[in-house]
């Protein structure tokens, strides 16, 4: 298999032309932060009928589409939230996006799912609630004929072990896991285990994979490269004797071997553009010269 044809970026920060520039044959919408939403809504619907004209496979970041009555912030997750009429919302807004976007061939919908829980005893009952909650999404990706890969996240105290995601997610017939280097070094930090073991096995179980890194031992809102440069683009030459979280060749090496979508979710903060080019010039370089020559 052409290696290549799994590498694709999100293009919040990425011009959709240098997908074809790069000889890259995929890509993934997003909203995004600090955009004007009637300016950005335009831009994604062009980017998708963009991207479909030239035969270019889409994913979505879900959601696209925002609504007055949800107060929440959009890219949080509230489905597993004790309050449920905060966590209907959360379910109302997904479904009100996949019916919107299931009309076109999107190849996935990305979904923030665990949401935030750092402190507290599990409340009695929660793994009936986790597997009644994972349920309905799988309802909502049946309804639609749709796949919805849960990105994975160890910011719920409650729901970020491994082996559990892989449980809860591998009896449904539309759910998947997508698999966040970065959100996964953090996970590691947050609750000690080594990030390499849980990448192999979360790899294995993983129908995408969102590629990013960071610097430090620090996580999120604690973590001033997090603060300052949010999603630093991997570099093929980065590694953790240089103070960053991972070798992203090693990281590259392992989610490469079960052929699935990579999608490159970067940012410039760290570098500036120059960076964020060169970075992604050597991702494909290295795919090119290891697996495709």
């Amino acid at each position: 298999m052409n290696k290549l044809r799994l590498l694709g970026v999100n293009t919040v920060h990425y011009n959709i032309d240098e997908v074809l520039n790069h000889g890259l044959c995929r890509f993934e919408v997003c909203f995004g932060r600090q955009q004007n939403y009637k300016n950005r809504i335009k831009e994604i619907n062009n980017e998708i009928e963009f991207g479909f004209n030239k035969g270019l496979i889409v994913s979505v970041h879900h959601p696209i589409l925002l609504f007055d009555w949800y107060k929440e912030d959009y890219l949080s997750a509230f489905y597993l939230d004790l309050n449920n009429e905060i966590s209907e919302k959360s379910f109302r807004l997904l479904e009100e996006n996949i019916k919107e976007y299931s009309k076109q061939k999107i190849a996935y919908f990305v979904v923030h799912f665990p949401g935030v829980v750092l402190k507290g005893e599990k409340p009695r009952g929660f793994d009936s609630l986790l597997n009644e909650r994972i349920e309905r999404v799988n309802n909502i990706a049946s309804k639609y004929d749709v796949l919805i890969l849960l990105e994975y996240f160890g910011s719920n105290k409650w729901f970020y072990d491994v082996d559990k995601w892989i449980e809860v997610t591998k009896k449904c017939s539309n759910i998947g896991i997508l698999t966040d280097t970065g959100h996964l070094h953090f996970a590691s930090i947050m609750h000690n285990f080594n990030f390499m073991e849980a990448l192999k096995k979360l790899s294995k179980h993983s129908e995408a994979f969102h590629l990013w890194t960071t610097k430090g031992n620090e996580v999120y809102s604690d973590s001033k490269y997090y603060k300052s440069y949010h999603h630093i683009s991997a570099n093929i030459n980065q590694r953790v004797n240089d103070g960053w979280a991972f070798n992203t060749k090693e990281v590259l090496d392992v989610i490469l071997k079960y052929d699935k979508p990579i999608i490159i979710e970067s940012e410039p903060l760290y570098g500036g553009v120059k960076y964020l080019d060169e970075s992604l010039k050597s991702i494909i370089t290295y795919i090119k010269e290891k697996y495709d020559e």
